[in-house]
């Protein structure tokens, strides 16, 4: 079975998420979002609740999710009271060499 990470189920993630899961894939879908939580649950996927700018977040999904998982990066910038931050250099350098594949969503 096919092991997917997406980091990041918003608009695009959670329609990708969904085709995925169609084709029998095991998903593991990442949201800072709680309300998108039981959303992601009753299409099939394994949530996990993920927020970025929280220290240890990132590192704690990674080190057991992404291991021989493509991942679907597709986390937009953030905003916060400093501006927006990009979080790809940061998730990127999280992931290492752990999963197969990194397909990463621009904007």
């Amino acid at each position: 079975m096919n092991k997917y990470l997406i980091l990041g189920c918003g608009y695009t993630g959670r329609r990708v998420a969904a085709r995925l899961l169609r084709t029998g894939a095991h998903v593991i879908a990442t949201t800072r979002d709680p309300a998108t939580l039981d959303d992601l649950d009753a299409l099939g996927c394994e949530v996990v609740q993920l927020d970025v700018l929280e220290a240890g977040s990132l590192e704690a999904v990674i080190s057991q999710a992404a291991r021989g998982c493509r991942v679907l990066l597709s986390v937009p910038p953030i905003k916060t009271p400093q501006g927006l931050v990009d979080l790809v250099p940061r998730i990127v350098a999280a992931l290492g060499d752990r999963p197969r594949r990194v397909v990463c969503r621009s904007r």
